[in-house]
C-alpha cells in the first residue's frame, strides 16, 4: 500500500480506535450473550464451512499436504475460547501447532484450551512483530473468519498477514466487505475490488477474490480472499487511502458510507484509490 500523508494517517488512526472501541463492545455483548450479538464459539466445521478454498482444496486439505514440521496455524480472531482452532488441532492429533490472536481484553474469565496459545494483542502490531521472525518462525497457514469486518483498513492487514506468512504459506479470508472497503479508480468512479485480483496477478501474486454474502447487517456483498506465498516475499498492493473530501463527496458527523456499522452511524471518510 502506498504511503499516507500525514493527515492521512492521522484520519486512519482516528478510524481504527473508532472501530476497534466498536469490536470491542460487541465482542462483551457475545460474552454475556446479549440478544443479536455474534456468536463467540464457533466450531471447526463452521469455520471451514465460511472459509474460502484454495484451488477447491479447504484448509484442512491444504494442511494435510504439508511436511508435518511445517504444520503451523494462525487464527487471527479466534476469540478467547479458540474452540475452532483447538478442534482443528484435535482432528490432527496433536501433529500441529496452532495459536490465536484475540482482542486484548482484560477479562478475568478468559481462558484458552491447553492445546493452543491465545495471544491477546492488537492484531496489526502482532504481524508486523512476526514478520520481522525468521522464516521458520512464521506459520504456514494463516485464517480468520469474521474478524476482517471490525477493521478499519482491512486492506493494510492483508498486507501484514502476507508478509507474516512462511514462504509456500496460505491465506484464508472469509470476507472483508465492499462497503467497508469502498475502492475508487483515480478519477473517483467505483471499482469491483476483485479488479485487484488482476493486477495482483500481472505482479506475480497467486491470489483468488470471490464474492460471498455478508452476515453483518444482513445481505451485504463481501469479497473472500484467498493467497499462496509463492516467492513474492512481501505483499505491495497498488492503492492508497484518500479523503473522501478530496473526491468532493461531502461528509459530516452524521454522514457516512453504507457499511455494516449504518444502524451505529458511524462515520468512514477514507475510501482506497486503485493506482
Amino acid at each position: 500500500m502506498h504511503e499516507s500523508d500525514p493527515g492521512i494517517e492521522s484520519l486512519r488512526q482516528t478510524q481504527a480506535a473508532a472501530f476497534l472501541e466498536l469490536a470491542v463492545r460487541s465482542a462483551l455483548d457475545a460474552h454475556r450473550d446479549v440478544p443479536g450479538s455474534w456468536r463467540e464459539n464457533r466450531t471447526l466445521d463452521e469455520v471451514l464451512n465460511d472459509l474460502p478454498t484454495y484451488q477447491g482444496d479447504t484448509l484442512t486439505t491444504v494442511m494435510r499436504a504439508l511436511r508435518p514440521e511445517r504444520r503451523t496455524v494462525l487464527d487471527l480472531g479466534s476469540g478467547d475460547n479458540a474452540v475452532a482452532l483447538s478442534q482443528l488441532v484435535e482432528s490432527f492429533d496433536g501433529s500441529i501447532r496452532g495459536a490465536g490472536v484475540t482482542l486484548p481484553l482484560d477479562r478475568a474469565d478468559a481462558s484458552h484450551p491447553s492445546n493452543v496459545a491465545v495471544i491477546r494483542e492488537d492484531v496489526n502490531e502482532f504481524l508486523r512483530g512476526l514478520a520481522n521472525q525468521p522464516d521458520e518462525a512464521r506459520p504456514s497457514i494463516m485464517y480468520s473468519v469474521k474478524m476482517f469486518r471490525w477493521l478499519a483498513d482491512p486492506l493494510g492487514t492483508l498486507q501484514l498477514a502476507y508478509n507474516a506468512l512462511s514462504h509456500g504459506g496460505y491465506l484464508f479470508i472469509d470476507e472483508i466487505y465492499n462497503e467497508q472497503m469502498p475502492l475508487v479508480s483515480s478519477s473517483g468512479q467505483p471499482v469491483d475490488p476483485r479488479n485487484l485480483e488482476a493486477t495482483l496477478h500481472d505482479a506475480g501474486y497467486d491470489v483468488t477474490f470471490g464474492i460471498t454474502e455478508g452476515t453483518c447487517g444482513g445481505m451485504i456483498q463481501a469479497y473472500s480472499v484467498v493467497m499462496r506465498k509463492n516467492g513474492q516475499a512481501t505483499l505491495t498492493l497498488p492503492v492508497r487511502l484518500v479523503d473522501m473530501t478530496q473526491l468532493g463527496i461531502q461528509v459530516d458527523s452524521n454522514q457516512h458510507w453504507d457499511t455494516p456499522f449504518e444502524n451505529l452511524g458511524y462515520p468512514t471518510r477514507l475510501l482506497y484509490m486503485l493506482g
